[in-house]
Formats: structure tokens, sequence, C-alpha cells
């Protein structure tokens, strides 16, 4: 009835979250679809749609993808696309809807091996407890809220129930159960590989059944047949992309031999046993040989990369900074993905519980839980070290941690009760009657709590609805097979809803045309913008990264671009990701040094009044033309439908720029910056109109939403 009740609230919450959309659609919705809160919805979503319509393809290449190369696509097409794809007739074919009720729906499974495991280990309101304040939590909450089309939903269920399998596995009477239990967590680590590949849970896992038989004293030789049985099922799943079908489903004949032989009677000769160990070690072995060279080293450079960016990153004191930028570099762009930014430990604390100080009361209290119940914790090791892998700075991983704090509440409940019963002196066969009250008082507990937590969200969507309809306004007039060259962080949806190709998106940023597109856009040369955009292109392009770096493309044009249907687009949204992409470009070694400052502040006004801007903390006086009595204005433009309509000059040399955005006769957004943003390609092309007609054509101009221009095709050099 708990699992029930708490599976109920969860959900309920969502569909309310999804009402609040309904009451608002022209916020959340274009063409009675929603627009995800996700950008890497986009991409799950095209998956699937291809899926559906019979053209995905595991042996070809995503064109749309990493211009003009294309990236493979999957090996194995994610669960999640699947899904999306097969329950679409019940939406009306609609991916996206069906995919918002999906994850809806999916959100509040982890309670279920969460609730039983803590109830089997004694501590059921540690699960009541743990599960709703991890349900919650700002990061799962927000990762598993209306519009969160991703794989992190299930991210918590896999795990827990992986951890409840194995638990179950270390705590039976009989070794026919261990087989049992062993293989079923085989079964949950096969199915997770379809719906998150992720290989590190796989060895953690193997490491942590091992640990959990050696400390129940299971016999060694049932740990042996327990291990071999899950490796048999897990394995295939998790590297069966190098293996050939008949052998993924002999090895799963193989486990449950083993487990029948092994766990009855039926075969008393124990020469005959080790004979059947002996072959399917033989095949396990040569399951091993069949993963390839390539394989092995991508598994060793994933390896590498997660350690790197999630754990050395965070202990390293020399971390990526937006007020010094580094030269070319492969790996700098990853300072752009908020996940893998070191965020400071108050920050990550409160997004388990907004008050900081009960997040650490409850890490104290699940640390003495794990000290008292050794045994009991062990199968969740692999979770806890994730979870506390967020106390680094990586606020991805809160959401493992989250759970586990509320853990260490529901754990104080119950010895708390206990301990006043016993003051109390109630008979220990009472204890079972007054069971349900105390798990009425986890639920009462978590009410009190509510307010800690972020139950009242009501997530945005990811793109604004604007930028959606202009997306699918260009897809209708833009040529077959066009490029756009654009930032990253809207690739997917570039994708999915103009069907063009770009050059970098949410999964393919963290090369060397990251830089390079990021020096591009804030450089202070459209002719070097051309360079650049002439060398991403390819097809025979003199054009080098030497070059650019040395300084070679800013004055003139090396060689013109190789291709008519190649766009360049500036969207909103890139105005305050500026300061992220300027951090990106590098040092100009000709221009720049490591300490260019950079200014660029949205002035959110509300009052004009004695022609005083009041913005909050800033007074902007345009009639003396300062901020704050503080900071010089040199220039104040107004600019309407992305272009100026008034200027007005300041009698000073330095200082400021402003530059005020103009709908109708009413400003609606100021912005403050100084030269290194006013001259750069974006805020020169994009705001102000102003592009050398010489190379760029402007086909679309919908500002301040989006602006998008042609690149001309084999420009003389000049």
């Amino acid at each position: 009835m708990a699992i029930v009740l708490c599976m109920a609230a969860v959900t309920a919450v969502r569909l309310h979250q999804y009402g609040k959309w309904k009451d608002a659609p022209a916020n959340y919705f274009v063409n009675d679809t929603p627009i995800a809160t996700t950008l890497d919805a986009f991409y799950w979503v095209r998956l699937a749609r291809q899926y559906k319509a019979g053209t995905y393809s595991k042996d070809s290449a995503d064109t749309l993808r990493n211009y003009p190369d294309g990236i493979p696509n999957p090996a194995r097409l994610p669960l999640l696309c699947i899904m999306i794809a097969k329950l679409s007739e019940f939406f009306d074919d609609n991916l996206y809807v069906t995919g918002v009720y999906l994850i809806m729906f999916l959100s509040g499974l982890f309670l279920i091996p969460f609730m039983v495991y803590f109830s089997r280990s004694g501590y059921p309101a540690a699960g009541i407890v743990g599960g709703l304040i991890g349900s919650f939590s700002s990061v799962y909450f927000s990762r598993s809220s209306v519009g969160w089309i991703d794989t992190d939903t299930l991210n918590l269920f896999f795990p827990f129930l992986t951890s409840l399998f194995i638990l179950l596995a270390s705590n039976v009477a009989h070794k026919r159960y261990t087989y049992a239990y062993c293989a079923l967590t085989g079964v949950t680590l096969f199915v997770f590989s379809y719906w998150y590949t992720s290989w590190h849970f796989f060895i953690a896992y193997l490491i942590t059944l091992v640990i959990s038989l050696l400390v129940n004293k299971t016999p060694a030789k049932d740990i042996l047949i327990g291990t071999v049985i899950f490796l048999l099922i897990s394995v295939p799943g998790v590297f069966g992309d190098k293996l050939p079908v008949v052998f993924l489903i002999a090895a799963f004949v193989a486990a449950g031999v083993m487990a029948f032989v092994y766990s009855t009677d039926a075969v008393n000769n124990k020469w005959i046993k080790w004979a059947i160990t002996a072959v399917v070690i033989a095949a396990l072995l040569y399951q091993a040989t069949t993963i390839d060279r390539a394989t092995a080293t991508g598994l060793i450079s994933n390896a590498r990369t997660f350690v790197s960016t999630y754990i050395l990153r965070n202990l390293s004191d020399d971390q990526p900074s937006l007020n010094q930028p580094t030269r070319l570099s492969t790996g700098v762009a990853s300072v752009a993905i908020r996940e893998v930014i070191r965020e400071p430990l108050p920050d990550i604390l409160s997004y388990i519980l907004t008050n900081q100080i009960l997040s650490v009361v409850g890490l104290v209290l699940l640390l003495l839980f794990a000290v008292l119940n050794v045994k009991k914790t062990i199968p969740l090791a692999p979770v806890i070290f994730v979870g506390l892998m967020s106390l680094l700075g990586s606020s991805r991983f809160v959401m493992y941690l989250a759970p586990l704090v509320g853990v260490g509440y529901g754990y104080a409940l119950t010895v708390g009760s206990g301990f006043v019963l016993e003051k109390l002196h109630v008979k220990r066969p009472l204890l079972k009657e007054l069971l349900p009250y105390a798990l009425a008082l986890a639920f009462v507990f978590f009410a009190l709590i509510l307010k800690q937590t972020s139950y009242d969200y009501v997530p945005s969507p990811s793109i604004t609805p604007e930028t959606y309809s202009n997306f699918l306004y260009m897809k209708d007039r833009l040529p077959h097979n066009s490029v756009i060259l654009s930032w990253w962080d809207n690739g997917y949806a570039i994708e999915d809803l103009t069907k063009t190709a770009t050059f970098i998106d949410g999964g393919a940023q963290r090369g060397n045309k990251t830089y390079l597109i990021s020096h591009a856009i804030t450089s202070k040369s459209q002719v070097e913008l051309y360079n650049v955009i002439s060398l991403l292109n390819g097809n025979g392009s003199s054009v080098t990264p030497e070059a650019v770096l040395d300084g070679s493309a800013i004055n003139s044009v090396l060689d013109g671009v190789k291709n008519d249907r190649l766009y360049l687009l500036f969207t909103r949204d890139m105005i305050l990701k500026f300061a992220w992409i300027y951090s990106i470009r590098g040092v100009d070694p000709v221009r720049h040094s490591p300490r260019s400052e950079l200014a660029l502040v949205y002035l959110q006004c509300n009052t004009f009044v004695n022609n005083v801007y009041g913005c909050n903390k800033y007074q902007v006086d345009m009639s003396r033309g300062i901020v704050n009595d503080t900071y010089p204005i040199k220039k104040a433009i107004y600019i309407r439908e992305g272009a100026i309509i008034q200027q007005v000059d300041y009698p000073r040399n330095d200082g400021m720029y402003l530059q005020l955005f103009v709908r109708d006769r009413n400003v609606f957004a100021l912005y403050l910056l100084n030269e290194e943003v006013y001259a750069s390609n974006f805020n020169q092309m994009y705001v102000l109109g102003k592009y050398d007609k010489d190379l760029y054509e402007e086909v679309y101009n919908n500002f301040p939403v989006l602006r998008l221009f042609k690149v001309k095709q084999d420009v003389g050099k000049k």
C-alpha cells in the first residue's frame, strides 16, 4: 500500500505539472505538441521517428550530425526510443506527447525496488522517506518532470533493482535461490544496457555481487557459479554489440543449464558438473575474445574520459574558468556542459534539500545506518559511490544521493520510535500492530519537510515556442540537404525540426569544431568567420586551423566556401550564452591576451522615470549616459527588428555600450556590454544587422527570436 501511495503521489505531481502547461498552452505548446524541457529529447524523438518509419539502421551514419563527416548511428537503438515509437499509437502518433506521458509514468518506478529493499532490510520507513525525498529533490525531479524525455527517468530504477537482487541473493537459505537472484541481477543489467549504455555499472555491480556474497558467507562454489551465471546473462547486454545473436542465445541457455544442474539433484556426478562448468567458462572466455581491439580501446578511452571528466577534474584546483580562456583544446568545450562543472558544496547540498543543514544531517544519519548495517549497505555500494561523487561538485549525480539522504532520516525515525516504544515497555508482539503507525509517521515527516524539496516546480521548455515555430518555418523553406552552423545547444532541435545538418550538437561538441565555431562567432572579423566556415565545410578547402591560430584568416578570404546550401544561424538564447561561447574560443595570439575582459549584462528594468531606467540594482541615467554613477556609457543604440533606429553618442571616448531592444515604441530589453562583445560577429550580425554583403546574404530575420544568413559560395580571395 505504501508503494502504491508513493507512486501515485509522484505521478500525480507530474500530471499536475502537465495541467499547468495546458492552462497556458502558448508558453509550452506549438500546434498541440508539447515542447520538451531537455534539448536531448529532440535526438531521442528523431531516432524514435526513424524506427517507427522503418528507416533506422545501425549500420549507417547519421548525416545530420557532425557535418560533413556524420556520426555512426547507435549500434543498438535505445529502449526509450523503441517505447516511444511503439506507444505512440495510443497518442495519435504524436511522439512528443507519447514521450511526455511515458516519462511521467516511469518517474516513480524506482520506488518499487527501493522501498522493497528497505522493507526487506527491516526499515520500511527509510524506504518511504528516502523514496519521496529522492522523487522530489531538485535534480531528479527536474530530470523526470513533464517534458524531460531522456533516460534519467529509469537511471535510478535499474541500479536499485540490481541492488535489491544482490541483497536477496545474499540472504537465502538454498543455493537455487542464490543462482536465481544472480540470474535476475544479470537480467536487470542486461535490460539496463538497452536503456542506458554504461558498462561502469556492470563492473561496479560485478564486484558488489561477489563482495556481498562473501560477506554473507555464501559457499565459495555457489559464489563462483552465481557469478558465472550473472556474467553469462549480463555480459551479452553490455558488450553484445560485437557478438552474434546465436552466441547470445547460447549464453542464456548455458546460464539456465548451470542454474538447473547445480541447484537440483538431476546431475549427481561432480565430474559432469565441473565439465559443464568448464565448458561454460570456456564459452565466456570466447565471448571476451570476440570483443575486437577497437572496442577494447574504446572502453579504455571511455573509462579515462569518465574519470578525468567527473572525478579528477573535480579534485583538481585547476578548473575551467569563464574569465581565463585557454588555447585550442579538444576537451575545453566540456566547460559549457553544466553537469560536469564543479559547483560549490553548499549548492550541491541544496539540490537535495533546500536547507543545506538538513542535507548534512541526512548524510550523517546515512553514514550511521551504513556503519551499523554493513551487510545491508553493501548491495547499495555502487549507488552510494556515484551519489557521493556529487559532493565533489558534479550536480548530475545528486539524484543518486538524494534518496539515500532520505534513508538516513527514515532510519532515524525507525530507531527513534523503537527506542520510545521500548521505554514505554511495549511488548515485541505489539510492534507489528504498531507498524502502520510508524509508516504513517514517515509520511507525516515527509509532509513536514516537503517545502525543502522542489515539489512545486513547473519546468520551462528547452527552447521557446517562438524559436520552435521558426524552426518549423525554416524547414519548409530551406532547400534539401542544407547545413546550418550555429551553437551546439540547439543542434538536436535544429536537426529534428528543420531536417538540416549541423556541425555540432549536444552529443558532438567536444572537438576542435566547437573551438573554431566559438572563435569565429566571437571574432571581430567577418572575413575570419567566413574562413572558419570554409575550413569546417571541407570539400577541398585550403584553410587550415593554423591559419586561424596565427591570424592569417583575419583580413582576407583564403578560400571560398564550397557549398551552396550552407547557412549561419543566430538565436536569442545565444545572447546570455555569449560568455560561455567566449570562454571556449581560446586565446587569440594576434589581438587578445588571456586577461581579455568580457562584459555582457542583461538589465531587467521595471521603471523609467525622469529619463532613468530602474533595473533592480542598476540605475541607468540616459541623460548623462552613466550606470549607477560609476559605469560610463559610450553609445546607446536603439534596435528594432534587428536594425538600428537611433543612436546616442555620449561625449567620451571610453565606456560601455547600451543596446536597447524596441518593439513598437516600447523598450523591452536592455543589454550593457563592452567593446569585446559589441564588436563581435555575433553582435554585429545578429543584433545590429551589420554584415558583409559580399560574404553573406540575409535570408530570414525574425529578430530577436533568430536571424538566418546564407553563406555565399566560392567567394574569390580578397
